[in-house]
């Protein structure tokens, strides 16, 4: 289970994020830093010249932990997704097919080094209000996701545009599992290492389940009877362990254990951008709104169309719900 995370859901800690970083082998997202190369001096001048960009670093102190333990990595095989978020911008910006998506983009949003950062870590914080940014940042990562084979966190749909996301997809399977849902990163270094063998069973059942889902539109046909018994061990190893697992470190906040349910689902690698068209035509149809491709001044590009490399190509999503709190 090498899993891609948003860095929203890192920032505000939800669901997905806890679940990934306990249950998952290794976790990629994407780093919010400066544009060009960049070491420990152009960070602290980032830094310095963004208070934005300060609080947003401080948001994420609590997993330094697991950048530490290499748990969290902001690049997989020396790549890293913020070329794929790029790539995503640019295809909304020269691509007919996306220009309703147009006007929510912001167009200069990698032009300014300052701008970026600024931009970024302000949605960041909010959550990610600001579609013209988090649009482009979900099917970036789902791109870079389906380049090298991982799979993607998600949170449970709420919006028009992630049901129909959900509904786009083809379901894999679903378990129930109990979670850390609140704990900073030594707690969730602690919990991984007490159920390191119960992980290692549950990451082979899940590979085996998953490893033709990219490859077929129907649902894989291997027997899930071993992922059953993964997940029930697990389940078993946390529940003789709770005590140990939810034992808060000096300097740590409480930890708060609960179940969640992760649903996979084998989706195509632009079911973000999709969704997003359907969920703009729908809003128009609403309103009376136009759409961007008829408006002049957002009007297709006169631009040769280039085919997706990635068109028709899937990827495994993981679908984190909140079932209740046991504590």
């Amino acid at each position: 289970m090498r899993v891609i995370l948003s860095p929203y859901h890192l920032t505000t800690r939800e669901p997905p994020a806890m679940a990934a970083l306990l249950l998952g082998e290794n976790v990629v997202t994407m780093m919010p830093a400066p544009l060009s190369d960049f070491g420990q001096s152009e960070l602290h001048a980032a830094v310095r010249s963004s208070p934005r960009y300060m609080r947003f670093i401080e948001s994420w102190s609590w997993s330094l932990p697991l950048w530490r333990d290499g748990v969290i990595a902001s690049s997989w095989q020396g790549d890293d997704p913020t070329g794929d978020v790029r790539e995503v911008c640019r295809a909304i910006d020269e691509r007919p097919e996306f220009g309703p998506l147009r006007p929510l983009m912001r167009r200069s949003l990698f032009e300014n080094q300052r701008e970026y950062l600024d931009f970024l870590a302000s949605d960041l914080l909010k959550g990610g209000p600001d579609p013209g940014i988090s649009v482009p940042m979900a099917a970036g990562l789902d791109r870079f996701a389906t380049r090298h084979g991982l799979m993607v966190a998600r949170s449970d749909a709420v919006s028009v545009a992630q049901r129909a996301e959900v509904r786009g997809g083809s379901r894999l399977f679903a378990m129930a599992l109990p979670i850390l849902l609140q704990a900073g990163g030594e707690s969730v270094l602690r919990g991984r290492a007490i159920l390191a063998k119960e992980l290692h069973a549950l990451h082979g059942a899940v590979e085996r389940l998953t490893r033709s889902a990219v490859e077929t539109e129907h649902e894989v046909g291997c027997d899930p009877g071993p992922l059953r018994e993964a997940a029930a061990e697990y389940c078993a190893s946390f529940d003789r362990h709770r005590t140990e697992l939810c034992r808060v470190p000096r300097d740590e906040e409480r930890v708060i254990d609960g179940f969640v349910t992760v649903t996979a689902l084998a989706m195509l690698s632009d079911s973000v951008l999709s969704a997003s068209l359907a969920a703009v035509r729908l809003l128009g149809a609403v309103t009376g709104v136009r759409s961007s491709s008829e408006v002049s001044d957002a009007g297709p590009s006169t631009l040769p169309v280039v085919r997706d490399a990635l068109s028709g190509r899937r990827f495994v999503s993981l679908i984190v719900k909140v079932m209740g709190r046991s504590r």
